[in-house]
């Protein structure tokens, strides 16, 4: 539950600390960010296999969407990357990553990381 509220909720740790409080359940917020770590951590091999899959393709979509961060006293730009590998007639595979780089760091990495079969509407991101 706290790993859904997390990343699905967007429910920051503190806030889930004062609502296990007021069900009589005390958990420290460095506890509960001692748990989110581990479980990232532990779930990184996996993280790790869909990337290589999904780029290991020979043809993927890239699309971004622009979201406002919360920072500290101000909001920044940050963007939502999806990354579809098309290896058609076979499954799909979707994934979804977050970057707060500008859009030609990103583009840079992501180019940088393929094959030279890149397609020239990949290369116009």
């Amino acid at each position: 539950m706290i790993l859904a509220s997390k990343f699905l909720l967007h429910q920051p740790l503190n806030r889930q600390s004062a609502a296990y409080a007021r069900e009589g359940v005390e958990i420290e917020v460095s506890t509960l960010a001692d748990w989110v770590g581990a479980s990232v951590a532990t779930l990184d091999p996996i993280v790790q296999l869909s990337r290589a899959h999904v780029f290991g393709a020979g043809r993927i979509h890239a699309d971004d969407t622009i979201v406002k961060v919360l920072a500290k006293l101000k909001t920044i730009t940050g963007r939502i990357w999806t990354y579809v590998r098309d290896d058609r007639p076979f499954a799909t595979v979707v994934r979804t990553t977050f970057d707060d780089n500008d859009l030609s760091t990103v583009k840079s990495r992501l180019l940088s990381s393929r094959s030279p079969r890149v397609s020239p509407a990949c290369q116009r991101l």
